[in-house]
């Protein structure tokens, strides 16, 4: 099985969070209060007190999703690490509930810059979160918007092995924050009208199929979004039939094919999940138990195909509603982004895992001909496939040594310091893509690694080798 290892400077430092939703609708209820027409920003500026604490941005991304017609705002404190991101759907002059879970896709998140993975507090209602986003200006023509929010926002209490922390009553404790006096000041936006929605990038229209209690769930559009939680990239899905009725789908864009299990808690936004809601007033039904079957899947090429089934129940055990979908299908596009792939490289040698942290693939030349070198290596240890830059997709024999620059060659040194390397006799190496536009290069492989000269009769026995790199 592929192991997919995150490296955060593959993906981009950005926030965006997109729920299900219908219109926005006039808000009920009681929010934060403070004056959303105070609004205490320089032109230019994105502000807030978090905990009591002021939070200036130091720098802001303002995207309009068009294809989606979501306004997805970030505040960003690259210094601490900080970052307030704030989603409204169908943006205009007015008020928006930043309430997640109400039937709308606006939302609101913080994330504190702690720890080695963000842990980010959501404005969701099944969290305690709540807020309010007032636009006072929505420029059009300059591309400039200005506004006021607050909302709180919570979080799963995790443990320093990152697990949740499990409550004497049996469920995860819920850490909240507040976000007060936020304001923003004639900050420009820029218009992205390739993700976010419709054919979600593709030429192919959009496939969603299932049944709802046995009967059949046909959709009037399938909406397919991409965005980031913390450093993890995700896929979502939504499909909606003529009554308002929604299957969503939460899909982390770094998985492979296989089957997986949906998740049967409550998500932070970066879990593979399934919901379900009937659009009658009741709750958002998560998978509880689910599966999905993962046939095709790549960042590369944008294309997600799928079959799937849950159990949709109440995560809360509120609403006492179960909804069981099944025969479920999905075949959708989106935005090819190789820069959110999960770079790996990773084998066996007799036996035992060789797991580097990364791994480097580079072009280089030999007798005129121009090759492929990934290199990777654990302490002393050095494990190298080398093949010409002009190979494509295809299993090819690999040999000793380097002698024309067309040779596959792949080696293996226990210690580079002492010993030189033993080489490939025999062994062989699948490409199973290699995107020149890209760069990225995705591979198998496995090779018999002997002393090239014969004096030392060891050999090293490399299996299982796999990776997923970008040529530099």
């Amino acid at each position: 099985m592929k192991i997919f290892r995150p490296y955060p400077y593959f993906f981009i430092a950005f926030l965006s969070l997109l729920f299900i939703g219908c219109e926005n609708e006039p808000l009920e209820g009681e929010f934060i209060t403070d004056d959303p027409l105070d609004n205490t920003a320089e032109e230019g500026e994105f502000v807030a007190t978090v905990g009591g604490e002021t939070f200036v941005a130091e720098s802001t991304q303002v995207i309009y999703f068009s294809q989606s017609n979501i306004l997805s705002i970030t505040g960003l404190k690259s210094s601490t690490g900080e970052s307030i991101t704030l989603a409204i759907e169908n943006p205009s002059v007015g008020e928006f509930d930043l309430s997640q879970g109400t039937g709308s896709q606006n939302g609101a998140a913080y994330i504190d810059g702690a720890g080695t993975l963000p842990n980010p507090y959501v404005s969701a209602v099944a969290l305690g979160g709540t807020g309010t986003l007032n636009l006072s200006e929505y420029n059009t023509d300059e591309q400039t918007i200005t506004g006021t929010f607050a909302f709180s926002a919570g979080r799963i209490q995790l443990d320093d092995a990152g697990n949740p922390v499990i409550g004497s009553d049996g469920i995860p404790v819920i850490e909240t924050i507040n976000i007060n006096a936020g304001a923003f000041n004639t900050i420009p936006y820029t218009i992205d009208d390739t993700m976010g929605g419709g054919s979600g990038g593709g030429t192919d229209p959009d496939e969603l199929f299932a049944q709802v209690d046995g009967t059949p769930f046909e959709p009037v559009s399938v909406t397919v979004s991409q965005y980031m939680v913390g450093m993890q990239p995700m896929i979502q899905i939504i499909a909606k039939d003529t009554v308002g009725a929604s299957i969503r789908l939460d899909v982390p864009e770094t998985l492979q094919t296989g089957t997986f299990d949906l998740f049967n808690g409550i998500s932070d936004g970066a879990q593979l999940i399934g919901y379900y809601n009937a659009n009658n007033g009741g709750e958002n039904l998560s998978s509880n138990p689910g599966s999905i079957t993962i046939t095709e899947f790549s960042s590369q090429t944008g294309k997600l195909v799928a079959n799937f089934s849950f159990t949709a129940n109440d995560p809360l055990n509120e609403d006492p509603t179960v909804v069981e979908i099944t025969e479920g299908t999905l075949d959708v596009t989106f935005v090819p982004t190789p820069g959110n792939i999960s770079f790996f490289f990773q084998a066996e040698v007799d036996g035992n895992l060789f797991d580097p942290e990364i791994a480097m693939a580079t072009q280089d030349t030999f007798e005129g001909v121009s090759i492929v070198r990934i290199s990777a290596n654990i302490g002393n240890r050095v494990m190298e496939i080398v093949f010409p830059a002009s190979i494509g997709a295809g299993t090819y024999g690999m040999s000793p040594m380097l002698v024309t620059g067309s040779e596959v060659v792949g080696s293996y040194n226990p210690d580079v310091v002492n010993v030189s390397a033993f080489t490939s006799d025999p062994g062989t190496l699948e490409i199973i893509s290699f995107d020149v536009a890209t760069g990225v290069i995705e591979g198998a492989f496995s090779f018999s690694a002997k002393d090239p000269t014969n004096e030392d009769p060891t050999v090293y026995e490399v299996t299982n080798g796999e990776f997923l790199v970008e040529l530099q």
